[in-house]
């Protein structure tokens, strides 16, 4: 039940019984690769940041500071990022792909 685990003793996540009625996916009995702190099944823009998973971040989406692959923003790493203010990323942070500024603010002429 969403109460009681299988082995009859109090749900809790964190005590390595999965227990789907509780809202568990998964239960490791702590954060691992796939699974999240709080007994979800890791997945990048969920809000919960999971280094273990290779997520550098979690915004749920796209932030000022966090890409929404989970990467920390960077100019030059290829994903635009409108929040963080990027206009275009063409993955070169040296402003001679004649695509993109070093700022990654605006086409190069």
């Amino acid at each position: 039940s969403a109460t009681c685990d299988v082995d009859c003793t109090p749900a809790t996540c964190g005590d390595s019984v999965v227990n789907p009625a509780a809202g568990e996916a998964c239960d490791d009995g702590t954060q691992t690769a796939t699974c999240d702190g709080d007994c979800t099944a890791v997945v990048c823009g969920d809000g919960l940041a999971n280094s273990l998973a290779g997520e550098q971040c979690d915004a749920g989406g796209e932030s000022a500071t966090c890409d929404v692959d989970c990467t920390f923003v960077s100019c030059g790493d290829g994903v635009v990022n409108a929040a963080a203010g990027e206009f275009c990323d063409d993955g070169i942070n040296n402003g001679t792909s004649g695509f993109c500024a070093v700022s990654c603010q605006f086409y190069l002429p």
